[in-house]
């Protein structure tokens, strides 16, 4: 019988599949002892930082990757070098803070840079390319991100393991952005590629990112499907450092399904499979976890206990590992049990919900967290009603809130109803209007879901309102109609009214608004969403409206005004 010893190469990649992550560090580390070609220790050493990041974070993999530039530089290979910075910005780009953002862009700069000195053998510009993406997507760019993501993958032809990696970047992107079909897409293609290539450990990832997109929609059946095969592929491979984090998740579904119970016992288990681990992933995984079990107290009612968990464990671990995407999170959370403590006479309550939100709000608008974003106004909102200051949370949810979910109508209408229920709550004393605007939303989410965002036939209305009631009475006018409404400076503005009925209900609009300046177009549209912008109309149908609206307010030349005196 022989006593050879698997070839380590092999092993490396068959634990690295199986979600081995720790042993698969070790082999690597291993291959870059043995190796006397100082371009093979870089390449080992880079990898092996890149495993260790996930296991042990980013301050162990460091002196690695310090080690690889060293291996690259003796070896004289321009790729290499640069393949090491760009892992170096990887690590900073997991810390998520502006100045470690700035660090990143520094070190995918001085990356590309090094790609002008030799042949890019090692694929080094899809890396740059990709993390260029995750940097834009960080800084709250989703325009950039996606392009930088479609160069990525246009650079990986012919490499499909990155190229599902890229893919799962890109469609988690997407949704951010508000395209949660395309998101979808991406996503699934991504876990095809993984399955196929026998990336069990990547495949449970992007199972982890489904079920993400699942809940953002408000989707929690759904979600709890995708998780529980993530748990079920998670745990036939061994990756026992993923099951916090889907345990975690997996109470946040249950709790979004109203099953409280259920929701803690996941939570309960996300916190006793972590508590032997050393992973920084599984640290945040605790975080997310005691952030589960502070709204499963709050759902019942015990909100003393509540507060203790999302303070005190939650944004404490979130302090801890200096994530401030996960601190903004609890935040949320605790500004919600805050509202609930408000409003069973803690009189301190309102103080430290407000204190929460203004030190989340930032984090998200930086972040490009556009649903958090959203989530964060609803509750401002919740908490100027709750000071009785009805008019702020009516104009907060007109200027910004409405027009921020009127581009998530297709990913988050859970949101636009929140939204549109709040502001009936706000404008409690024109009850006819409020529900006039409240149906009128409702329609217009389901005319954007049928319409997909596709362009298409669509009626479009322009305005131009002079003061500040008319503006007033354009928004109003154009929920009640179901139309998607968005400003054009300097004062302008444009609705879309899409459907059977869609001339019907465009001129309803204009009746509704008498002395008003107005013009009406029909043709092809379609509405973009430039975060952090409101949403945009476009498209020959818009042109043609604002053509219009223009030729109605441009006076007459002299000659012709006397000779219609004449």
């Amino acid at each position: 019988m022989s006593d050879a010893r698997p070839d380590p190469a092999a092993e490396l990649d068959a634990c690295e599949r199986r979600g081995e992550l720790a042993r698969a560090a070790a082999l690597a580390r291993e291959l870059a002892d043995r190796a006397t070609d100082p371009a093979a220790r870089a390449r080992a050493l880079i990898r092996a930082a890149e495993l260790l990041s996930q296991t042990d974070g980013a301050p162990a993999a460091r002196p690695l990757l310090e080690a690889a530039l060293a291996a690259a530089r003796a070896a004289r290979r321009p790729a290499l070098r640069a393949l090491a910075l760009a892992e170096q910005a990887r690590l900073e780009l997991a810390a998520r803070d502006a100045e470690a953002l700035d660090r990143a862009h520094r070190l995918l700069d001085d990356a590309a840079r090094r790609l002008d000195d030799g042949p890019d053998e090692l694929r080094t510009g899809c890396r740059i390319a990709h993390y260029r993406g995750l940097l834009a997507a960080r800084r709250g760019e989703p325009g950039a991100a996606v392009g930088w993501l479609r160069r990525a993958y246009a650079l990986a032809d012919g490499d499909p393991a990155q190229r599902a990696r890229i893919l799962n970047s890109w469609g988690l992107q997407l949704e951010a952005w508000g395209d949660p079909e395309e998101a979808r897409r991406l996503l699934e293609r991504s876990l095809e590629l993984k399955l196929e290539l026998e990336d069990h450990y990547g495949a449970a990832a992007t199972y982890g990112s489904l079920a993400f997109l699942h809940m953002r929609w408000g989707a929690f059946a759904e979600a709890r499907e995708a998780l529980a095969r993530d748990l079920e592929l998670a745990e036939r491979i061994g990756a026992r450092d993923l099951l916090p984090s889907l345990h975690a998740r997996l109470a946040g579904a249950l709790l979004g399904l109203g099953r409280i119970a259920g929701a803690e016992r996941e939570a309960q288990t996300a916190l006793e499979l972590a508590a032997d681990s050393t992973s920084v992933p599984v640290a945040r995984a605790v975080g997310f976890a005691w952030r589960e079990l502070a709204r499963v107290r709050r759902a019942q009612g015990r909100l003393e206990e509540a507060e203790a968990a999302g303070r005190g464990e939650a944004l404490r671990r979130f302090e801890e590992l200096r994530d401030p995407y996960g601190q903004a999170l609890a935040r949320l959370t605790l500004a919600e049990i805050g509202l609930d403590r408000q409003a069973r006479g803690a009189h301190d309550a309102l103080d430290r919900a407000a204190a929460d939100l203004a030190a989340a709000r930032p984090v998200f608008a930086r972040l490009g967290g556009v649903h958090e974003t959203a989530e964060a106004l609803l509750l401002q909102a919740r908490l100027d009603l709750a000071r009785n200051r009805r008019a702020e949370a009516a104009a907060l949810l007109r200027t910004r809130v409405l027009p921020l979910v009127e581009r998530m109508a297709r990913a988050a209408p859970h949101l636009r109803r929140a939204a549109a229920d709040l502001l009936a709550e706000a404008d409690a004393e024109r009850a006819d209007e409020r529900l006039e605007a409240l149906a009128g939303l409702r329609r217009a989410e389901t005319l954007l879901a049928d319409a997909a965002g596709a362009p298409g036939p669509w009626t479009v209305l322009a305005a131009e309102p002079q003061e500040a009631d008319d503006a007033e009475r354009l928004a109003r006018a154009a929920a009640a109609e179901g139309g998607i409404v968005a400003w054009w400076p300097p004062r302008r503005a444009v609705v879309l009214f899409a459907g059977p009925d869609a001339a019907e209900r465009a001129a309803a609009c204009r009746r509704r608004l008498p002395g008003l300046r107005t013009a009406v177009a029909r043709g092809t549209a379609r509405v973009d969403a430039p975060w952090p912008g409101p949403p945009r109309p476009a498209g020959p149908a818009v042109e043609a409206a604002l053509r219009a609206l223009a030729a109605r307010r441009r006076p007459a030349a002299p000659g012709a005004r006397s000779r219609r005196r004449r």
